[in-house]
């Protein structure tokens, strides 16, 4: 099973009808939307809530392959909102934890650029925080779930892919920011993960 996975039905929902969903199964803690190419994975928010679904969603199938779409936030003015990137190498809040590469990067789509994800506990939202957590890191994209997906598939030997859009920026209000535009990043995002699968000819 080629498994799409996301942390709210927001980021991806356009996904789920391409996906031409035969089956919803709600395991408690996660929904999985069943296709018939690939299926979409909604986690929830968080890596404790993403390593849980996975963790149910494995007891009971087989799963060829991962790719994590969703929303990031823009920690610095070098990103642009609305840009989709494919994710090279993700990294932890927690510097002790190993920087995880990431599949297919050396012949990535050339539709997609290519950059770095930190991975954080809790949202990064204000100016002062994200200049905060750059200035610590050096990375501009932030998510909550992408490492402890990655981590899992790797100790799975499960092979992981990853495309973030980024979904707000510096001087913006998060909450706002992807109030408005969630259409219109779900949408962009849909058709650059529809295309990154057809790329690798997994559907």
């Amino acid at each position: 099973m080629i498994i799409i996975a996301a942390a709210l039905r927001a980021e991806i929902f356009p996904l789920i009808e391409r996906a031409g969903a035969v089956e919803k199964i709600n395991t408690g803690s996660a929904i999985l939307y069943k296709g018939k190419t690939f299926s979409v994975l909604i986690t929830g928010i968080g890596e404790q809530k993403a390593l849980k679904a996975l963790n149910e969603i494995i007891f009971n199938h087989h799963i060829s392959f991962v790719l994590n779409a969703g929303f990031a936030g823009g920690l610095t003015d070098t990103v642009t909102t609305g840009e989709v990137y494919s994710i090279s190498r993700v990294f932890h809040m927690d510097k002790s934890k190993p920087v995880i590469p990431l599949t297919n990067q050396e012949d990535s789509p050339e539709f997609l650029k290519i950059n770095n994800l930190l991975t954080v506990s809790q949202a990064v939202i204000k100016s002062s925080e994200r200049k905060s957590v750059y200035q610590s890191y050096g990375i501009p994209l932030v998510d909550m779930e992408c490492y402890g997906l990655a981590d899992f598939c790797r100790k799975k030997s499960i092979p992981f892919s990853a495309l973030k859009i980024v979904s707000d920026i510096p001087g913006e209000s998060a909450h706002e920011a992807i109030k408005h535009r969630y259409k219109l990043l779900a949408g962009r995002l849909t058709d650059q993960a529809f295309g990154y699968l057809e790329n690798y000819q997994l559907i």
